[in-house]
């Protein structure tokens, strides 16, 4: 029995964190469909539950009556209205994949092909659409990346008289295949021109499948109406005591989300749910043209008393996008596009943004954001000279409270550090529904330039015991409740941590370390790279409870084991960016009882 745990870091260190439990049940033989009408659903799935075919638009093209569609999607040309019989009113893009040249040219965000559509002097309405098989009752979340080039001119670089182009993706949360339907819920519309653009849209399934819909307008009968769509995602979390199944090579497997989970559905809709966490989608103003802020996201300051602020003190700071490209490419973004930056000219303040996100009362929340500090006395737009005492944190709410005042959140400590990115982290368990998170920056001289830049923000929650998705050999564990009597796990290790002979594990790099920690309970076997460990887990009886996965000191994820004599569990995690020194795991009875522990665990990380 294999547990892995994976962390990717295209946009944060711990963007997703899934575990994949893989357990052997009875050979299943696959059924073919066989499909003639590509909007007939297949008589019997065959694949991965919640996987998206060929996201990336690098598995080949199909012809279709308008062109050519990347393999794994369909076409969806909308047709002629009523009154728009001419070709120019047609509503049928033309579909064709889009290379990237040798010279680096050509609209694909990442690899070498994107999906393109198309119309010239024409308007058009329409998109590509996948299904999905997944888990009724799961939680769905789609993302694409997208670039529009509406022009009345032919420079490529310059959309000039644009047609009023506008993008949005949809879901059918029933797997229907007409994007009319009532049912699909689409994303808001966005109309940008000239870059790559991230749209997302999320909802709860309603049937064992869903389908993903594109969708490109061109209003205007412009020159040049063009889309080109790239780097899809999925992301599926099923209900408590649900798993993913995998159909292929003649075997069904279960693949685990474990406890720790991005979202979660309930009777009201998502909870868990960051919304535009990577300041993507969108800004708008609120109060004044001086507060621009992301979409999703509210700003929040310390007012200051007249006199305070007539003399340059804890006054409101401007909120503005940040773009990529601004001075020439060289803006203050950690990713993608966009980001948000706040700042006050020869004044401070201490303010930020904040959301609040509904959650199951008692999780674990664990809050994340990257940040940028440029503070000086001078224009020297590379180096901080003579900066104005800037420091920066993030906090929780954990009872959902609006207020950056409130002596109920929880702050992280204060950062101070200048021109670099730092990732700011914090962690609190909700006593509410919902929780609010908060960034906060604050200066204490009124120098010149006070700015702080952040992006890619960052949810993890950790559902409380008895709430989490049950794994185990041969079917699912039962919940298991901790006693109210019952101390909470004390963080101690129940034996000593010796190493063996210290000789490198087969197939692992030089270096690696190798440890082994033996109880009467258990025995923990670990293997150590600079960027990835493997543990493996063996027990003289059946032992059924919890793994703990700490990082940095912070408990991040849990998932209900069962480990018996005849069968190990595996545990392989790829750091991908993150230091492996700053992981700990703990085996936990289901009395919540500690068997035994690997790593950095709570207070101890702080330590190292």
């Amino acid at each position: 029995m294999t547990l892995s745990t994976v962390a990717g870091c295209h946009k944060r260190s711990f963007r997703w964190l899934m575990v994949i439990l893989l357990v052997c049940l009875l050979p299943l033989p696959l059924a073919k469909a066989e499909v003639d009408d590509p909007h007939a659903l297949p008589s019997s799935p065959a694949g991965r539950q919640g996987v998206l075919r060929n996201p990336d638009f690098e598995e080949g093209f199909s012809e279709v009556d308008g062109g050519a569609v990347a393999e794994g999607w369909h076409s969806w040309p909308a047709e002629a209205g009523d009154g728009q019989e001419s070709r120019s009113y047609s509503g049928q893009p033309g579909y064709e994949p889009e290379v990237r040249r040798q010279d680096g040219l050509g609209r694909v965000r990442s690899g070498s092909f994107a999906q393109k559509q198309s119309t010239t002097y024409a308007a058009h309405l329409g998109g590509i659409y996948q299904r999905v098989w997944v888990v009724p009752g799961s939680v769905v979340s789609f993302s694409i990346w997208v670039y529009v080039w509406s022009s009345s001119r032919d420079d490529p670089d310059r959309s000039q008289m644009p047609g009023n182009y506008r993008v949005s993706i949809g879901i059918d949360p029933k797997g229907g295949t007409q994007e009319t339907a009532k049912d699909v819920v689409w994303s808001r519309s966005l109309m940008a021109y000239d870059r790559w653009a991230k749209l997302t849209v999320s909802t709860v399934a309603r049937g064992e499948w869903v389908t993903v819909f594109t969708g490109g307008q061109g209003e205007w009968r412009v020159k040049h109406n063009d889309s080109y769509w790239d780097d899809a995602s999925l992301q599926v979390v099923p209900p408590a005591g649900r798993a993913l199944l995998s159909v292929e090579e003649g075997e069904r497997s279960l693949r685990g989300t474990g406890g720790e989970t991005d979202a979660w559905p309930t009777a009201d809709g998502m909870v868990g749910v960051l919304q535009n966490p990577d300041f993507e989608e969108g800004f708008s103003m609120r109060e004044a043209v001086e507060v621009t802020v992301a979409e999703e996201w509210e700003p929040w300051w310390v007012k200051g008393t007249e006199e305070e602020q007539a003399r340059g003190y804890l006054r409101r700071p401007e909120y503005k996008p940040e773009e990529r490209s601004a001075r020439g490419g060289e803006g203050r973004v950690h990713s993608g596009n966009s980001g948000q930056k706040q700042f006050t000219t020869f004044a401070t303040h201490t303010a930020g943004i904040y959301q609040r996100v509904p959650v199951v009362r008692g999780s674990t929340v664990s809050f994340s954001i990257w940040v940028y500090v440029w503070s000086s006395s001078k224009d020297d737009f590379d180096r901080s000279k003579g900066p104005g005492d800037y420091k920066v944190s993030v906090g929780l709410d954990p009872f959902g409270g609006t207020s950056g005042s409130a002596s109920e959140v929880v702050w992280s400590r204060w950062v101070q550090q200048y021109d670099g990115w730092v990732k700011l982290r914090v962690q609190a368990v909700a006593q509410a529904d919902q929780v609010t998170v908060f960034t906060r920056g604050q200066n204490g001289w009124r120098v010149r330039h006070n700015d702080s830049y952040w992006d890619d923000a960052s949810l993890q929650v950790i559902l409380p015991i008895g709430e989490t998705a049950r794994l185990a050999v041969g079917g699912s564990v039962p919940p298991i409740e901790q006693r109210e009597d019952e101390p909470a796990p004390s963080g101690e290790a129940t034996g000593d941590l010796s190493p063996s002979s210290g000789t490198p594990a087969d197939g692992l790099p030089g270096g690696a370390g190798h440890l082994v920690f033996q109880n009467e309970r258990l025995r923990l076997e670990w293997w150590r790279a600079s960027d990835n460990l493997s543990l493996e887990i063996t027990v003289p009886s059946r032992l059924e409870g919890e793994l703990a996965l700490w990082v940095d000191g912070n408990l991040v994820a849990r998932w209900a084991i069962l480990v018996v004599p005849s069968d190990a569990l595996t545990v392989a995690w790829q750091a991908d960016g993150e230091l492996v020194g700053s992981i700990g795991l703990q085996v936990l009875d289901a009395r919540g009882q500690l068997v035994g522990e690997y790593g950095l665990i709570g207070e101890r990380a702080a330590e190292y």
